[in-house]
């Protein structure tokens, strides 16, 4: 099922599939054959931390990318400020746990931000393509159920949308 959305002027096809939803769009290059997830996680809203320990409060992903606040400063957070953060994020079982924000990209058409994340376990949270490479994940402001492709009301979490992972889509 594909449901379209818009997003700072654009308009998005997302296919849902076994991991929230998934961007169809030109300016990356497509992932093909990515490994199955083993499970299906959100982002939750609240507080993420550094490597050093500090926090950033108010995490979200309320314009397309993460956002959040400087615990110790103040200072407003944006995109690629989260390398190296652990945010929160919710399985669909209800277990929580942390991901590792690990790279940042930016496709400057759209302006719609990319991210890499890894597990708790450290393996990456949208798995990898054919080629080893890791599978990029679009922060989506709401939250959709993977199995019957319609928005949750949930103000708590967003969806952690892995491009390309669209093994389920056609069975949906």
């Amino acid at each position: 099922m594909t449901l379209h959305i818009a997003v700072r002027g654009a308009v998005f096809s997302l296919l849902i599939a076994g991991v929230g939803c998934s961007p169809s769009m030109p300016q990356v290059d497509p992932v093909t054959n990515p490994q199955p997830l083993i499970r299906q996680a959100f982002g939750v809203k609240g507080t993420a931390l550094r490597e050093d320990g500090t926090s950033i409060t108010n995490v979200d992903a309320a314009q397309q990318t993460l956002s959040g606040i400087d615990a110790s400063s103040g200072q407003v957070l944006r995109g690629v400020d989260f390398v190296g953060v652990h945010i929160p994020i919710r399985y669909t079982d209800g277990s929580d746990s942390t991901a590792e924000v690990t790279d940042w990209q930016v496709v400057l058409d759209t302006s719609l931000e990319f991210f890499v994340l890894r597990d708790a376990e450290g393996a990456y949270l949208c798995g990898k393509d054919e080629s080893g490479a890791p599978i990029r994940t679009v922060m989506v402001p709401s939250v959709f159920d993977s199995n019957t492709c319609h928005e949750i009301s949930d103000p708590s979490r967003y969806t952690l949308a892995c491009y390309g992972a669209m093994a389920q889509c056609g069975r949906l």
